[in-house]
Order: structure tokens, then sequence, then C-alpha cells
């Protein structure tokens, strides 16, 4: 029988609209039923997106969701949830992100019916974006759940160890990493081409930044540490946008960086940015498994993150060995601007390095993070759940 799957996404946004876009037409064109339910409340290019994702054939369809508390139109999302799951008795339910798991955990569903539910990382762990009693409602709420979750898809080990912890039964936890496209080599671009299109510089180190301005992404660490950088060999481009923007502006002109900072904003295609930089900085507090990080290894530039959630599986032993024989970091533990200040100088230093980190992190998703792994580890579980309901009924 052909799986009928509703996702389910209030926070269509980053790295959680990323896998809906990715995922959601290769599901489709594996023979899923698939149907998505999107808040395009969150960003200026949500809309575009959605009707972009329809347009490969994807039903698509606008839900009335915001992220916090707003109990009128809460309950209306429920009982249409509600309508359609009755109408659709075998169908999955698939929620990404905290206010969608929420939303179809707490609506009764058919006997047949499974709940199936993807945190994208838990909201409870980032401590940056939220106060600690928010973050402690969100854990006891997460916690009364788990007895109504059928199966939580981590996407990372250390998640999957952090559902385990909150009582979800490990029989009822799955590792389900992220994948990406690895582009052929003919695709990417030299630095030199990518700059000239970018009408950027074509001498001096680039440093990129991307993601949404948030506390939880930790911009303001690349910030400081690039003022630590006295000899000016770097250049930042912050790319995307984001609630701070204004505060960042501002601790860069406190900091004096100047021409040193570029704020690009959001961008619909973060290749070219990519190709034209010699190293990506991840600085987050906190994450799951993130899509801006394989992007960046499969165009072959090197990344310096923060030891967070599921990063330090990116790597395989291969590249932390030739991170230690050049002497650069992968991952720092610490969030001290001066390490982070003296990581940039390593890498500064090091051209053979960035080139040789590049080539093995391409390599290294190519090999482990595949979007076609990724989405046929979807279809296997969902014909597997399928099953299972069929000869349930018999």
């Amino acid at each position: 029988m052909v799986p009928e799957v509703l996702h389910l996404c209030e926070c269509y946004v980053g790295g959680v609209r990323t896998h809906i876009d990715l995922v959601l037409p290769e599901l489709r064109s594996r023979g899923i039923a698939v149907e998505a339910w999107l808040s395009t409340r969150r960003d200026a290019d949500a809309e575009r997106c959605a009707e972009a994702l329809a347009a490969q054939g994807v039903p698509v369809r606008s839900l009335a969701l915001s992220r916090g508390v707003a109990w009128r139109e809460d309950r209306r999302a429920r009982r249409e949830l509600a309508s359609w799951v009755a109408a659709h008795p075998r169908a999955l339910v698939h929620s990404h992100g905290a206010k969608a798991g929420l939303l179809a955990r707490r609506v009764a569903l058919p006997g047949s019916a499974t709940r199936l539910h993807m945190p994208h990382g838990f909201a409870f762990r980032k401590a940056a974006e939220f106060g600690a009693l928010r973050r402690a409602l969100i854990e006891k709420v997460e916690r009364a759940l788990a007895p109504r979750t059928e199966l939580l898809l981590a996407v990372s080990e250390d998640e999957a160890r952090a559902a385990r912890s909150l009582g979800f039964a490990p029989e009822r936890v799955r590792v389900l990493r992220h994948g990406v496209r690895t582009p052929a080599l003919a695709e990417l671009r030299s630095r030199e081409h990518a700059r000239a299109q970018l009408g950027l510089p074509r001498q001096g180190l680039l440093l990129l930044v991307a993601g949404i301005l948030m506390r939880e992404k930790g911009q303001e660490l690349a910030l400081r540490a690039l003022a630590e950088d006295v000899a000016g060999s770097w250049t930042l481009a912050l790319v995307g946008a984001g609630p701070r923007e204004g505060a960042l502006r501002a601790l860069a002109a406190r900091l004096g960086l100047g021409a040193r900072v570029r704020f690009v904003g959001a961008v619909r295609e973060l290749a070219p940015w990519v190709d034209a930089c010699d190293l990506a900085l991840l600085p987050s507090h906190s994450e799951g498994f993130p899509y801006v990080a394989l992007e960046v290894l499969a165009r072959a530039r090197p990344l310096l993150a923060s030891a967070v959630g599921g990063l330090p599986e990116l790597w395989s032993e291969a590249e932390r060995r030739a991170a230690e024989r050049a002497g650069v970091p992968l991952l720092l533990a610490t969030r001290e601007v001066r390490t982070w200040a003296s990581a940039l100088a390593a890498w500064g230093a090091a051209s053979a390095a960035r080139e040789e980190l590049g080539a093995l992190g391409r390599a290294r998703v190519e090999a482990s993070f595949a979007l076609a792994t990724q989405v046929e580890a979807l279809v296997s579980l969902y014909r597997e759940l399928a099953s299972r309901h069929a000869a349930e009924r018999r």
C-alpha cells in the first residue's frame, strides 16, 4: 500500500524549511503520498518557498499557527487537524518542531494512525534563546508528550540521548541524520569566480557565518573573535536576516570593524557565498544537525564549529587526524573569545589545510550524509509503519 503522510510544520524557516523543501518532493517521487501543512508567518520569503514546493507536486496548505500561545488559532488548528485525520484514518502524521509537535500529539488519532515527531533541536536546550522558566516548561511539556509519540526521529545521536532522558522509550527513538546533494566538481565555482559574481574583493581571507540572526546562532562571538584579529587578515560575511540584526550591527560598530563586516541579509542561494569563502564558522550555542554545515562541506569548504549538539558527529577520524596534523581545530568546546580568535589565526595561516579539509569534508558528506540515503530511510520507515498497521487491521 502507498503510505499517506501529513507533514505538519509551524517553524517553516531555516534548516527546517530546508528539510521540508528537499525531502518532500523526493518522497513524492518515490511513491509516498505526502501533504504539507505549513505556517509561513515567521519569514517574509516563506510563501514563495511554499509555492515552489507546491509547484513540485506537493499539496501545500497554509497553517494558521504562531510560535507562542494563541488560544483561538491553536484551537482552530487543532480542530482542522482532527478533522483531517478522521478523514484519513490510515495516515501518518509527521510533525516538525515544538509547536507542531504539541499540536499533533494533543489530537486524538484513530487507532491505526501514527504520530512521528522530529524536534530538529529540542527547544528546551536553547539556553541563549529562551529563559530558564520557559525552557523548564517546554521540557515538562515534552516529557508529558513522550507517551503520545509513537516514534521520535532524532537528527543526531546527541538528540537521541536527550530524547531518552525525557522518558522516550529507546525503541521509540531512531536517528535520522539530514542529507544533502553533493554537487559535481564542475558545479563548484572557484573563489575568484564566486567573488567576482558577488562583487567581492579578489584578495584576502573571507569568513562566512550563515544563519538566522538570533542569539542561538552565536554571531556575536564571530564578531568579537574577528575584532581580536589585529592583523586584519579576515573579513566576515554574515548571511541571513533576523531579530538580532540591529544589535549585531551596533556591536560591529562598537568593535570598530567597519568594512571588515558585510551584512548580506537573506539570500535565495547560499552556494555562491560558500564558494567565495575560505572558512565557514558555526559559533552556535546549540544545534541539532544543521543543514548549513552539510552545505558548506559539500562544496569543499572547511568548517570551524562549536562542539554542540550533533556537530561533533559530522567528522570522521580521517578529518580529525588531518586537522590535528595541520594544527587547526574543527570544533571548539569553549566560547572564550581569545580561543576562537587563535583558531582563526591558525586557519588563516594554513592554506594547504583549508584545501585538504575542504576536500575531505566533501568526501565525508558524499559518503555519509547523502540526501538519497536520508530519503530512502524515510521511505523504508513509512512503508514499515504502513505495513504494520495493515497487518494489525487484519
